[in-house]
């Protein structure tokens, strides 16, 4: 997943973080989005004081890090933590990243979201701090208020919602919007972008909502004709 060179580590330990996203920048972008992720996770976990073991388990557990490479990514982790400030340039850099693919910069917001919600509910800084990431993500406006919904209120979710159609969108209307969420949020077109294969699981999540939502929605609809 993290397949980097180990003279990284030596400019990362020095500080230079800027420096060193620049450079994996520009030779391998997916380089520059894993050191990205790390620092935004960790100065996330920073933001409301110091960094909890709790925090620290569930970046491990939403980014699924294989055991070998722990070692690489607990120095960049340990880099970044040691103040909230300076994240701005990663999650503009994520932006530039994923820029036709905000599917997963918003499920990159979600593991955030998770990491924050780790040691108990958000505080005003780590929601300050969810805020600017999304803004610089160019995501919608309601897309942190939406997350933290599904995630800190989880209830029965309205089928149509899911979905995103009105309730008198033709069955054709309702099956078009079904086809077009399985296009992106499917398990397999994850996998194959090879690009956030470590959101399989939130994709895994996504994919049985919506299928819940179209089968709710069908079966609603037999009964009452």
């Amino acid at each position: 997943m993290l397949a980097w060179s180990k003279n990284i580590w030596s400019d990362f330990v020095g500080g230079v973080m800027t420096r060193l996203l620049d450079r994996a920048a520009a030779t391998a972008g997916r380089r520059s989005y894993a050191v990205a992720t790390i620092v935004l996770a960790a100065k996330l976990a920073k933001a409301d004081g110091p960094v909890t073991r709790s925090e620290i388990d569930a970046f491990k557990s939403v980014f699924k890090i294989p055991g070998d490479e722990l070692g690489d990514v607990a120095r960049v982790w340990n880099a970044a933590k040691r103040e909230a400030r300076g994240f701005e340039p990663y999650a503009h850099r994520l932006a530039i990243l994923f820029a036709d693919d905000s599917a997963t910069l918003e499920n990159l917001l979600t593991a955030l979201v998770h990491v924050a919600l780790a040691d108990g509910p958000l505080t005003v800084e780590e929601i300050r701090f969810l805020e600017r990431v999304s803004q610089a993500f160019g995501l919608e406006k309601m897309a942190l208020a939406r997350i933290r919904t599904k995630i800190e209120n989880p209830t029965p979710d309205d089928p149509y919602r899911v979905l995103g159609v009105s309730r008198d969108a033709s069955d054709a209307e309702i099956k078009r919007a079904w086809h077009r969420l399985v296009r992106v949020y499917h398990p397999d077109a994850v996998a194959a972008s090879g690009r956030a294969a470590e959101f399989l699981d939130l994709a895994t999540q996504k994919m049985a909502s919506i299928n819940a939502a179209y089968e709710a929605i069908e079966r609603n609809r037999a009964r009452a004709a």
